[in-house]
């Protein structure tokens, strides 16, 4: 597989090949995985970017914290939009164990927050605790005020939703973030 990964043009199958090819942490080969796994969500493959990213995830060497959260958020989305909640699940917790660290609670939060797909409430709460923790970004903030706009008009009065939906808004303002405004 090293010496395919060598040879082949298209970078999906060179990314397929240095995945096979070992399983040795090496920042390089990690690099190279999920810069795949982020071409094969482009071109709508989500199983195959999940596949790629969490390659590049357990590739990471265990002193780039950064990298592997990184990786293993992306990794986690891909799995969902490929159908594959439990797997993603999974990597959340091997994510968690890995990294116990405040620093990725937030992003561990909204995703696990996807987790419960059949349990509005259970998703309502987890936004909330993560929108309480003081080390959001402003792209964080603005996730979970979105998403808990859009869920709380079917539970909460309209007014909790408006609050929300402010909220988002003011922070695409901060962020000057034309998509997220329209």
């Amino acid at each position: 597989h090293e010496m395919l990964a060598l040879v082949v043009d298209d970078p999906l199958d060179r990314a397929r090949h240095l995945a096979l090819a070992g399983d040795e942490p090496n920042t390089e080969t990690a690099a190279v995985l999920e810069e795949a796994a982020t071409i094969a969500g482009l071109r709508g493959a989500s199983s195959l970017s999940a596949q790629l990213g969490e390659h590049a995830f357990r590739r990471t060497p265990p002193k780039a914290v950064a990298d592997a959260r990184r990786r293993a958020l992306a990794a986690s989305h891909a799995h969902l939009a490929a159908g594959d909640v439990e797997r993603a699940r999974r990597l959340v917790v091997e994510l968690e164990s890995r990294q116990p660290d405040a620093s990725a609670r937030a992003d561990v939060l909204i995703l696990r927050s996807e987790f419960e797909p059949g349990n509005l409430q259970q998703r309502i709460a987890a936004r909330r605790q993560a929108l309480r923790d003081p080390a959001l970004t402003p792209e964080q903030r603005l996730t979970i005020h979105q998403k808990l706009a859009l869920m709380l008009r079917f539970t909460e009065a309209l007014s909790s939703a408006q609050e929300h939906a402010r909220a988002a808004v003011a922070v695409a303002e901060e962020l000057e973030d034309d998509g997220a405004l329209a």
